[in-house]
């Protein structure tokens, strides 16, 4: 059965204050540590990762190009047992699904954040906020680096590194790493 409210359907995002914290954090470690880096990554076909358990009992009727053989009846229904884009629950579902995981890395979530996780091993200190399936990764490189391959080896993932003078664009805006300065903010052709 679908969840009655919409806590149980959207999937919790860091919010953009986070997201500041987090570039300012990278700016203040990159003066005392040259081993910072920072990464965009995107989780490829991120719901399909979110098993539906199997006490849980979610239909869907097949595609209209799905063509029944004869031995099936008319009135076919498939037994999900994974979340699919479009599906109310899936965000929700995905969330619960890489939380776990990042937990099972040993990070914790931010006290003030849930979708904003912590990995602090001695003096080293990775961070990485998460909108849905885009995350925005800020550590020491080799620490970085170790997470991507823990990570990999449960998610499909894609992630390239923010490199000084490059502008991209995370959750819309651009982002542009300088030697001494992040800009995050709306690009100036859209004002």
């Amino acid at each position: 059965e679908e969840p009655a409210t919409k806590d149980d359907c959207y999937a919790s995002t860091a919010s953009l204050s986070t997201v500041r914290m987090a570039l300012a954090w990278f700016l203040s470690e990159k003066k005392q540590y040259k081993e910072m880096t920072m990464y965009l990554a995107d989780i490829k076909g991120a719901f399909l990762n979110a098993k539906i358990k199997d006490d849980e009992v979610i239909i869907a009727q097949p595609p209209e190009e799905w063509v029944p053989t004869i031995e099936t009846k008319e009135r076919v229904v498939w037994k999900l047992k994974k979340a699919l884009y479009g599906l109310r629950s899936s965000p929700k579902r995905w969330q619960q699904f890489f939380d776990e995981l990042m937990v099972s890395m040993n990070f914790s979530s931010h006290p003030h954040d849930g979708c904003a996780y912590i990995k602090q091993s001695g003096s080293s200190v990775i961070l990485v906020c998460c909108h849905v399936d885009d995350l925005l990764v800020i550590g020491e490189h080799v620490q970085v680096k170790d997470f991507f391959n823990h990570l990999e080896k449960h998610v499909e993932v894609t992630y390239k590194e923010v490199k000084k003078n490059e502008s991209t664009t995370y959750l819309g805006p651009r982002l542009e790493r300088r030697e001494d300065e992040i800009i995050f903010g709306v690009d100036n052709k859209y004002c």
